[in-house]
């Protein structure tokens, strides 16, 4: 509190100078303004993210277009670059870019699948029996996920990718 004949200078109050008689507790000493000044420049302010970093705008756009680009192409793509890029690029948690990249998938392999159909690419009968036990999967998959420690959970997208990769290499 400021009073004038304390030369502008914050003063703590005491317990019982609050004016009213046991209608507040008593408040905490404050810090002066120039101790604040120091903490604030103590403390190292962020600079913000690029546009192209943020998970909003015209970020994600690009994201999406080099994801469904490779999706269509390959018919991957989906988890395996949409996961890194939301957690690397976007700073979007593990389990939540999981999620968001299993939402992502679902939606552009729909046009994929559409487009594929469309030019007689498509073998609907064995994608029925493919997704009814890929639903079960799907499902299991997704209650074991959300058990896992982000450090495990990159770990064994990690591991997965790393033999995926391998396999693909080695055996074409």
């Amino acid at each position: 509190m400021r009073c004038a004949g304390d030369g502008g200078k914050e003063v703590p109050l005491d317990a019982g100078s609050s004016g009213k008689r046991g209608s507040m507790p008593p408040r905490q000493p404050t810090r002066s303004a120039a101790a604040a000044a120091t903490a604030a420049r103590a403390r190292p302010r962020r600079a913000p993210a690029p546009a192209w970093r943020r998970p909003s705008g015209w970020g994600p756009v690009v994201a999406g277009l080099l994801v469904g680009g490779v999706n269509g192409l390959l018919g991957v793509g989906g988890g395996t670059l949409l996961v890194p890029a939301l957690v690397y690029w976007f700073g979007v948690p593990d389990h939540r870019a999981h999620g968001t990249s299993i939402l992502v998938v679902g939606l552009t392999s729909l046009i994929s699948a559409w487009v594929y159909a469309s030019r007689g690419m498509v073998d609907p009968s064995l994608a029925l029996q493919v997704a009814a036990g890929g639903m079960v999967g799907a499902a299991l998959g997704a209650w074991w996920m959300e058990r896992l420690r982000p450090r495990v959970l990159r770990r064994v997208y990690g591991g997965f990718l790393l033999i995926l990769g391998l396999r693909m290499l080695v055996w074409g």
